[in-house]
């Protein structure tokens, strides 16, 4: 039962905190003009990235797989 009610508030908070959260910095983050206010700015809402690219060479630059872990996964 404590499991249950702990992901209905996880599920709570995701909804009344970290959605509208992304919203409001995707929604002035074209309008930022450094990288470093961007980089801020993602940092609020991700954890950490990680990416795999298992074929290399040339016309394969484009073949690669991003995992973003959110912030409320954490």
């Amino acid at each position: 039962m404590k499991e249950q009610i702990a992901a209905v508030e996880r599920r709570n908070h995701i909804y009344e905190v970290f959605i509208p959260k992304v919203y409001r910095i995707l929604s002035v983050y074209d309008d930022l003009s450094s990288a470093k206010e961007k980089n801020d700015m993602l940092k609020e809402i991700v954890e950490y990235i990680d990416y795999e690219k298992n074929t290399h060479g040339h016309g394969h630059e484009r073949e690669f797989f991003v995992t973003v872990y959110p912030k409320f996964l954490s």
